[in-house]
């Protein structure tokens, strides 16, 4: 007489024991996510949200802008420039005729 027909009951039983297991991690991961404030069914869109979103990516306020020269700073530059001996009479001259004008 031929044996019974069908699967072996050890594969029966782990196929029962695996199928436990994955909806026990299923479950496990589903409350898990939902302690942390998660959506358990999109946690790694809500995830990268809260990156984008955060005060760390933020670019940083912008660099003042630095003070635009006045004549006076120009004239002062100038003379420093000539006392140095960096320009010459005739240049010191010339410079502070152009910065005068240009105001």
């Amino acid at each position: 007489m031929p044996g019974p027909s069908g699967p072996p009951a050890g594969f029966i039983a782990l196929f029962v024991i695996f199928a436990i297991l994955a909806i026990g991690g299923t479950i496990a991961r589903f409350v898990y996510r939902s302690s942390k404030g998660l959506n358990p069914f999109f946690p790694q869109d809500q995830v990268e949200a809260k990156i984008v979103n955060s005060e760390l990516l933020r670019p940083a306020d912008p660099a003042p802008e630095p003070p635009a020269d006045t004549i006076e700073r120009k004239l002062a530059e100038l003379d420093d420039l000539h006392d140095r001996g960096v320009i010459t009479d005739a240049e010191w001259h010339e410079a502070r005729a152009k910065a005068i004008s240009s105001t």
